[in-house]
This record gives C-alpha cells, sequence and structure tokens, in this order.
C-alpha cells in the first residue's frame, strides 16, 4: 500500500450525522419563514447518498466508533475521491459554513421537522 493512501483516505472521508442530538453555534438567524415551512415538512424515512457516484453497499457504518476523549462517531462515512461534490439529502437551509478542529470544513443543514444534518470532512 502506498504510503500517501491512509492520508489520501482520511482527506475524503465525509461524514454524514442525520438527526444529530446536537445543534450547530447559528452566526445569523435563519428565516423565520422558511424555519417554519422545514418544521411542517415530513423527514423522508430513507435520506439519499449525498455523494454523487456512491453506492450503498460503499458506504462505512462506523456510527458509535469510539473516538478521541471518550466521544462516540455519530455519523457514518463515505469515501470519495477530493473534489467529489457533495448534495444535502434533504431540503433544507445551511446554518452553519466553517472549519473546526473535529471535522475540518463542515456544514451544519436545518432540514424537515427539525432535523440536523452535519457534513464533515469537506474538501473545497
Amino acid at each position: 500500500m502506498p504510503r500517501y493512501l491512509p492520508y489520501f483516505i482520511l482527506g475524503f472521508i465525509i461524514s454524514l450525522f442525520a438527526a444529530c442530538s446536537t445543534v450547530p453555534k447559528k452566526s445569523q438567524p435563519l428565516p423565520a419563514n422558511r424555519v417554519a415551512q422545514l418544521q411542517m415538512q415530513r423527514l423522508d424515512t430513507r435520506l439519499p447518498i449525498p455523494v454523487k457516484g456512491i453506492k450503498r453497499n460503499e458506504l462505512t457504518d462506523t456510527w458509535g466508533a469510539a473516538r478521541s476523549q471518550g466521544r462516540r462517531h455519530e455519523g457514518i462515512d463515505i469515501m470519495a475521491p477530493r473534489g467529489t461534490k457533495v448534495y444535502s439529502s434533504t431540503d433544507g437551509l445551511v446554518a452553519d459554513l466553517r472549519d473546526n478542529n473535529l471535522g475540518g470544513k463542515v456544514i451544519w443543514i436545518l432540514g424537515p421537522s427539525g432535523s440536523w444534518h452535519y457534513y464533515a470532512h469537506l474538501d473545497g
């Protein structure tokens, strides 16, 4: 295995947290009318894979895996080449976009029924 492969794979991990129990720190208020519309929408029971070209059997279920400082992983990993486009798995509002210590470039999306969707380790 080439030396760079683990770094290559690590750089492309995308973690998706659907309906997380935590919410982002809001940098700006979201439009109240749109938030109300989203609250009334039903969250689909099956979410599409948010990365083009990835099939369900290619998902890596790491939900609950141990992480540093006693944390548990609350997502799944979707491996894709650098630069692959990532789409929201639901209708929603981008509530936060930033770099953080654990997830690198991350996006929080407020979705239907008040669900929160978290995308991490993004590139671009």
